[in-house]
């Protein structure tokens, strides 16, 4: 790979995920770390409920809030600020459907297939 500039205008965001995420790792194809600039609407949810098993996922969020569902509490995350998980931790990154603006956000964490649903006692 060397050194590449990437044009994050130029990166199609991937099918299949709520709300956009464009995975820049795929531009270069890199084998140990994604990068996804991520945009979701009011209402739209960045992931599912999850966990990770082994790998940490961190968050910058780059314009408006991003609220964080955790089992104990909910987190808002503001522009400017960072908010990291540690492996095991469950968690649903999202937009409220209230929210006045979409959300974009950086999530970064290691390329490992360790991503798990899960299902809070509601």
């Amino acid at each position: 790979m060397g050194y590449t500039v990437i044009d994050a205008t130029a990166v199609e965001p991937r099918d299949g995920l709520s709300g956009d995420h464009y995975y820049l790792d795929d531009a270069v194809d890199l084998d140990r770390l994604s990068i996804q600039l991520v945009e979701a609407d009011p209402g739209e949810s960045f992931a599912p409920y999850h966990s990770h098993r082994e790998s940490e996922e961190v968050f910058y969020v780059l314009d408006g809030h991003l609220h964080v569902e955790t089992p104990d509490e909910e987190y808002v995350v503001a522009a400017g600020e960072w908010f990291a998980v540690e492996p095991g931790h469950p968690l649903r990154p999202f937009n409220p459907a209230d929210a006045e603006d979409t959300v974009r956000a950086l999530l970064l964490n290691a390329k490992r297939d360790d991503f798990d649903p899960y299902e809070p006692d509601r």
